[in-house]
């Protein structure tokens, strides 16, 4: 069973390492309690492909400006 909040654990051994270059992945999980395989796949990952923009977008900006207008003005 996981120990609870391993993701906040995660986060906190990756900003350890971030501030101190000398220290090592191995010893950053083990201080934090966390598996070193976590910590090294966690350092791997770059950008969530949720945060990427699309390479073919449906509506164009103009277009997706209009939309938003039309929504978001009340009729008059």
């Amino acid at each position: 069973m996981p120990k609870p909040n391993t993701e906040g654990r995660v986060l906190l051994a990756l900003d350890a390492l971030q501030e101190d270059p000398e220290l090592r992945a191995r010893r950053a999980a083990e201080m934090y309690q966390v598996h070193s395989r976590t910590l090294q796949r966690c350092r791997k990952v770059t950008r969530s492909q949720r945060i990427w923009a699309p390479k073919q977008p449906k509506l164009s900006d103009l277009e997706e400006d209009i939309l938003v207008w039309f929504i978001l003005t009340p009729d008059s």
